[in-house]
């Protein structure tokens, strides 16, 4: 192995991948992943890059930058969303005046479509109250979007390694990274997108050398502060009745698979295991045939989860450097915005490293 890099990436999920794919571009990169691409919660299955996500139906932040990068990356690595538009139906009245609000003061990312038009056109919604739609917004495979954006980078000359990062020592010049497979490199910088397995990884390497504790960034992990957050979702066998659909945000979200519809996803902050359960895929189920009565009794083929990382008492990842010497960063917390914001960061992240001034107030450490 080439042990001099300028980045080591740490973690080969939406993250990780959208970051080397760019840094790539600028320098030579190492990323790792014990698991390979999409090992973690990126590989749960679908998702949505969805800008109106909150209850409220208001946009995401940098929603229509974020669309752009989204959108262009997915051509670029041949697969594009799905679709040009997320329909999110009312589930409320206090809901669809929230939404009729959004789509006054947003008309280039929303529109509002009244109950008999909403009813009229898409006779297969159980709820009759209007639908936001969410212009731009799409679904994507994203265990397939990260493995694309991954052979991206390598071809752009990143090299790729199954192995997890054991330690690091950071000085004023670089990091020296060393590795479980006994390999140690030299980087510039080291890029930790670990996700959920971040403070995990954090007590780990503090506990191999605590005496370098403070040197090394280790103590600034527990200022992160993530909460572990389990989602669980399912497949279900496409009910013969239901026409071909668009992506739909209501009560989580359905996305049309072909012969399958996968559905998700629950937000779970206490849990005894990352192992999916029957109560969980059939209130899921349940959950989605009030919105599309046709899924009622829909037969489940198959049962995920997967734990994503989320920075608790606020909805932004985290974006930054956490060492004395600001060598090792990380980029964590993008929670169930991973698919919307990833692209958009990870592009950026060449240009943070060069001026860390530049990183948005809303990205930085707690």
């Amino acid at each position: 192995m080439n042990c001099s890099f300028d980045t080591v990436v740490a973690g080969a999920g939406l993250a990780g991948a959208c970051s080397a794919l760019s840094l790539s571009e600028h320098g030579s990169v190492l990323l790792v992943d014990p698991g390979g691409p999409a090992a973690g919660a990126s590989g749960i299955g679908p998702g949505l890059a969805n800008p109106l996500m909150a209850r409220k139906g208001t946009p995401a932040w940098r929603a229509v930058d974020a669309l752009d990068a989204v959108r262009n990356l997915a051509d670029r690595v041949g697969l594009p969303l799905t679709g040009r538009r997320v329909l999110r139906p009312a589930t409320g009245k206090r809901q669809a005046r929230y939404f009729r609000r959004t789509a006054e003061e947003h008309p280039a990312l929303a529109r509002w479509v009244d109950a008999d038009a909403a009813a009229d056109r898409w006779p297969w919604l159980g709820v009759r109250l209007g639908v936001l739609i969410a212009r731009g917004g799409g679904a994507c495979d994203i265990p397939a979007f990260v493995n694309n954006i991954t052979d991206a980078a390598v071809d752009a000359g990143c090299t790729l390694r199954r192995d997890a990062v054991a330690g690091w020592r950071e000085e004023s010049d670089g990091v020296e990274v060393s590795f479980d497979g006994g390999a140690v490199c030299r980087a510039g910088r080291l890029l930790i997108c670990t996700g959920a397995d971040t403070p995990r990884l954090a007590r780990s390497v503090g506990r191999h050398d605590p005496s370098r504790a403070a040197e090394s960034g280790y103590d600034a992990f527990p200022s992160l502060a993530l909460t572990r957050i389990k989602g669980q979702a399912v497949r279900v066998r496409r009910p013969d009745a239901l026409p071909p659909i668009p992506p739909v945000s209501a009560r989580g979200y359905i996305v049309d698979a072909g012969d399958t519809l996968f559905i998700g996803s629950t937000y779970e902050r206490r849990f005894d295991d990352e192992d999916p359960t029957p109560d969980a895929a059939e209130r899921l189920v349940r959950r989605a045939a009030e919105v599309i009565p046709a899924i009622s009794g829909a037969e489940i083929v198959d049962r995920v989860a997967a734990v994503r990382a989320a920075p608790p008492g606020r909805r932004m990842p985290i974006l930054g450097p956490v060492g004395p010497h600001g060598r090792v960063w990380v980029f964590t917390g993008l929670g169930s915005r991973g698919l919307l914001l990833a692209p958009l960061l990870g592009a950026e992240i060449p240009r943070y490293f060069l001026n860390p001034g530049a990183i948005p107030a809303e990205l930085t450490l707690p």
